[in-house]
């Protein structure tokens, strides 16, 4: 008789448990989300289409890389990089205002100066260190997102770069590089130029700034000399890449092996 005695008792003690945590605890609720909690430094890109539009929007592919700082009232300021249909537009300023609501949506506005005035809509997520995005234009398809960098860490360098790179684009391709310390990268891929398959290496050099940032130039047998920008995100980890050339609207990642 003592065994179902004990077996009830340790039903009890779990009901009790239950029914006396917290109902956010429960529900796997998080601290509702404010401009405070998402303040930091982010790295983003946008990947997406342009329609015509009265807007005025370039028609055509449009992709962008880039970083923001965020305060704790919703001001922000920043640079992008940003191809409109193949013209390119490096290290464009901006600034801008958010404001985020308790359920982690948000929205803002960005004014930059090329002159334009956008704005975004955006949720919150993985506890506040990644923004999802959607530029609100009219015309335009384009999704991105938003990474925030590790609070306190080291500004990036050369030797944030160093190992080895599995990389998806630029355009229709996958491959492998490897960075040494001092920028000097070499890899191999297979690309597909309209519908053929080749395989192709590439060498190249690449700078970094310290807010993450950074150009490579690359050249190989099959596509010749390319240029691109790129972002380190999740904690250097994953690099974003924009190819930099006039007339291409080509993006890309790369996440470290």
């Amino acid at each position: 008789m003592a065994r179902p005695a004990m077996k009830r008792l340790a039903c009890l003690f779990v009901f009790l448990v239950v029914v006396g945590m917290p109902q956010g605890a429960w529900a796997g609720a998080t601290t509702p989300c404010t401009t405070e909690t998402l303040q930091g430094q982010y790295g983003f890109s946008f990947n997406g289409v342009n329609h015509p539009s009265p807007a005025g929007t370039i028609p055509g592919p449009a992709a962008e890389i880039g970083v923001f700082t965020l305060d704790r009232e919703g001001n922000f300021s920043g640079t992008v990089t940003v191809s409109f249909n193949g013209l390119i537009f490096s290290g464009v300023a901006f600034t801008g205002v958010a404001t985020v609501n308790p359920d982690c949506t948000g929205t803002s506005t960005v004014v930059s100066d090329l002159g334009l005035v956008e704005h975004f809509s955006f949720v919150a997520d993985d506890r506040s260190s990644e923004l999802r995005l959607l530029h609100l234009a009219p015309g335009s398809v384009i999704p991105g997102s938003a990474l925030k960098h590790d609070a306190g860490a080291a500004p990036c360098a050369l030797a944030s770069l160093a190992g080895t790179w599995g990389l998806t684009g630029p355009g229709a391709s996958v491959g492998v590089f490897t960075v040494d310390r001092e920028g000097h990268f070499s890899g191999h891929d297979t690309v597909s130029l309209n519908g053929v398959f080749l395989t192709d290496t590439v060498a190249g050099t690449a700078s970094v700034n310290p807010d993450c940032t950074g150009s490579a130039t690359l050249s190989s047998p099959v596509v010749g000399r390319q240029r691109y920008g790129f972002v380190l995100v999740h904690s250097g980890n994953e690099m974003r890449l924009l190819q930099t050339d006039p007339g291409t609207v080509i993006f890309g990642t790369a996440r470290r092996q």
